[in-house]
């Protein structure tokens, strides 16, 4: 369980992102971030029942930093104001799917999936939920589903793959 000094932390840290401040309180950081640390290694255990790979799977190799890049971002703020973790059996820096663990006062989740993947991985992961869609359609639906993991939100596609597109007039006939 996470600590109410860890949820106390990151309200502090988003009243106070700055350097001085952290600096005074960066035991308090270390603290959250141990209780974090900790928490992320039980999921990883839990996780691993149904998931053999991640298996051995070290919590401090799957943890982001609290440092900011602000070179490129118009919010300068140096620190974030949440603590996170790629369950993965290869951490952080792994590009294949995992679980997303997000700790933020309000604001905390659970995702699975997959970040970012490059073109040819889009296409394959698609093609596969289009081939198998009914399948996915019952899994998504089961009211077990729904009750562990609520109605399935995200973004929605604002340009419809290539294949789609070819495809929707021949639907609206």
């Amino acid at each position: 369980m996470i600590q109410k000094s860890t949820i106390d932390f990151l309200k502090k840290l988003k009243k106070n992102n700055n350097r001085e401040w952290f600096d005074k309180n960066k035991h308090l950081y270390e603290a959250a971030k141990e209780d974090v640390t900790q928490f992320v290694q039980k999921i990883i255990e839990e996780f691993s029942k149904n998931d053999p790979s991640l298996k051995g799977t070290d919590a401090k190799k799957c943890m982001f930093r609290i440092y900011r890049d602000v070179r490129f971002s118009k919010n300068k703020d140096p620190y974030k104001t949440n603590m996170g973790a790629w369950l993965n059996s290869n951490g952080k820096n792994a590009k294949t799917a995992g679980f997303y663990f997000h700790i933020e006062p309000e604001k905390s989740f659970i995702a699975g999936g997959i970040y970012m993947p490059e073109a040819p991985e889009l296409k394959k992961i698609r093609q596969e939920i289009d081939y198998n869609a009914a399948a996915f359609k019952k899994i998504i639906s089961n009211t077990a589903f729904k009750k562990t993991w609520g109605q399935l939100e995200g973004m929605k596609l604002v340009n419809p793959p290539k294949v789609m597109i070819k495809l929707i007039p021949k639907l609206s006939c």
